[in-house]
Parts: C-alpha cells; structure tokens; sequence
C-alpha cells in the first residue's frame, strides 16, 4: 500500500526510545515520520483536512479541540479508555507491543494496510 502522503505521521511521544523505534519501524514501510512537541504538532494539525495524516502520542488530550479532526494513534500500557472514547478517529495501541503490531493499528486509523515484508521490521520489533 502507499505511504500515507502530506505531512505524514508525526510523533509526539517524550520517550526517546519509543520515538526512535516508531519512526524506524513507519520510515521502514515508506512514510513520512517527523518527531515533534505538541505546541508545533498543534500548529500543523491545525492547518486543515489533509495537512497531517497521523499523530501518534502517550497524551492525546493535547488534540482534543481541534477544529478538524486527525486520526490518532494513543500509545499507553494503561490507557485512560473514557479519554480514549471522546475522540471520533482514535485507536489504542496497548504497550509493549511489536513493530507488526504498530504498523497494523496504524492501517486501522488511517484505513490504509500497511505491508511490510518481514526482513523490513526492525530486529528489535518489541516495544515495552
């Protein structure tokens, strides 16, 4: 499938590792990672429809007023599951988890599929 286009995914998360492995795993399957703070994802997201395709973050609250909603990918081991309902394009990925299993909650939020041969996923394919 194809990478998802504009801005990409950006990734929002204060965990150096968790960043480092997300945008190595999505950059291995052809998107457009940028790694970001939440004023500045604000700031893109806010442009309009289209402008960001993704935002990945363990603090999705930060983005629950903007005026057009991007699809969300809410990365937490104990994840806040009544914040989580509030939001119309939200999935939960549950840490740890696997590189497989990211870049399928991925396909499931943007409504891409996301296939990524297996010699493409980095050795290290747990996150905890």
């Amino acid at each position: 499938m194809p990478p998802l286009s504009g801005t990409g995914v950006i990734v929002i998360v204060e965990d150096p590792f968790i960043r480092r492995f997300v945008r190595s795993v999505l950059g291995r399957s052809g998107h457009e990672v940028m790694e970001s703070d939440a004023p500045n994802a604000l700031k893109l997201a806010a442009e309009g429809p289209g402008s960001v395709k993704l935002l990945i973050t363990n603090k999705p609250e930060v983005f629950e007023r903007l005026e057009h909603p991007v699809p969300i990918l809410y990365l937490a081991t104990f994840p806040d599951w009544d914040l989580a309902a509030r939001f119309s394009k939200l999935r939960v990925l549950r840490k740890p988890f696997h590189a497989h299993e990211l870049l399928e909650a991925v396909g499931e939020v943007t409504g891409l599929s996301q296939d990524v041969p297996a010699q493409d996923i980095p050795s290290q394919d747990i996150l905890s």
